[in-house]
């Protein structure tokens, strides 16, 4: 008799993991997610508040340099870049998540984690800038990482 061959089963060493993301990458993903988490569990009134705050709006970025603006102001300067934590939706973040697991991924490998870092947000405050250029000064409120997932 012939005896049965034997069931291949892969040492853990074998194994490659499924999910394969740099820190930077994934750190930067948890953030995301963290803020919307938060901020979709406060009430409505504070939402909207933490969307006035936050949110890059083209309008108050660009009366700061307007003949009756005051100058540049530190709130609409953080707005350049934390508009970026902030989704309208939980389909909107997943969709960002998604693509900047794939391409934040990619350049992390190859430039390192710092570097990435920073063309992100290089690329978040580019965006906005670019947005409000475009727009002008409407009052509406810019959210969401596509300007830095874009620039990856």
């Amino acid at each position: 008799m012939h005896s049965p061959q034997p069931v291949y089963r892969p040492r853990p060493a074998d194994r490659q993991p499924i999910f394969n993301a740099p820190p930077g990458t994934v750190i930067l993903c948890i953030a995301i997610a963290a803020a919307h988490f938060v901020r979709v569990m406060l009430p409505y009134s504070v939402q909207d508040a933490l969307i006035e705050r936050f949110a890059f709006v083209p309008a108050a970025f660009l009366a700061q340099f307007g003949p009756a603006g005051d100058g540049v102001m530190p709130g609409e300067i953080f707005s350049l870049v934390s508009y970026a934590f902030l989704h309208g939706d939980a389909m909107h973040l997943v969709v960002n998540a998604g693509f900047l697991l794939a391409f934040g991924s990619m350049v992390e490998w190859r430039i390192g984690t710092a570097r990435m870092l920073l063309l992100f947000f290089v690329t978040c405050v580019a965006a906005a800038l670019v947005q409000a250029l475009a727009v002008g000064a409407l009052p509406i409120a810019v959210i969401g990482a596509s300007g830095g997932v874009y620039g990856l």
